[in-house]
């Protein structure tokens, strides 16, 4: 199994506390040729709290997956507080992707 990651170019980014903001993971550069991405699974944790899983508060809709890029809707973060999204993509060979986002929330 493949242990490939992908930091997103964006990352850190910057987000308000009030803010919906759909995060993209375009896996398309470390893609290999005619693999596609079958699926996506999408953790979020909260780095200003231990590390505390806050997927199901923050991302609680599904990972919507159009290959090569599987995109979330993140909200209700904590001002102050600084996340990890981390999406783990299962590509149509069996192998899996890795890609990070760091969110840094604001007013």
């Amino acid at each position: 199994m493949s242990s490939t990651s992908l930091q997103v170019t964006n990352s850190p980014f910057h987000q308000g506390d009030d803010e919906i903001i759909t995060h993209k993971f375009d896996f398309s550069a470390i893609l290999p040729t005619s693999v596609t991405v079958a699926s996506g699974v999408l953790t979020v944790l909260d780095l200003s709290e231990n590390e505390a899983a806050v997927t199901g508060t923050v991302a609680p809709g599904s990972v919507t997956t159009s290959s090569p890029t599987c995109s979330v809707s993140i909200k209700l973060l904590e001002a102050g507080h600084e996340y990890k999204a981390e999406m783990l993509a299962t590509l149509s060979d069996g192998q899996k992707y890795r890609g990070e986002l760091v969110i840094k929330c604001q007013r």
